[in-house]
């Protein structure tokens, strides 16, 4: 399998064809896995908008799918982002910081 989370963007196309051929193959587990990657990789590259998409979409299909384990994987990747993201953003940590 291909790894999104290696820093580059065509890593994550590559895994969502792989995605889409697990997916029409039956293959619930390896999606799973699958969503799970692309979101680290998304959150690496600080590709927001890609991993919240990833996530979402990711926590739905594992939802409906019965994937407990993958849901306790994508669960603590959000968290992850939560506190990555304002500093992610550019800003400093004082913004990072509830007030």
């Amino acid at each position: 399998m291909w790894s999104y989370a290696s820093g580059t963007r065509e890593g994550g196309v590559r895994l969502e064809r792989t995605l889409e051929l697990a997916n029409q193959m039956g293959f619930e587990s390896l999606v799973g896995s699958i969503w799970h990657s692309l979101a680290w990789g998304a959150l690496r590259l600080r590709a927001y908008a890609d991993f919240d998409r990833y996530i979402d979409l990711g926590l739905a299909y594992v939802g409906e799918h019965d994937l407990e384990i993958y849901q306790r994987y994508l669960r603590p990747t959000r968290r992850a982002q939560h506190r990555t993201w304002p500093l992610g953003r550019g800003r400093g940590r004082r913004d990072a910081r509830p007030a």
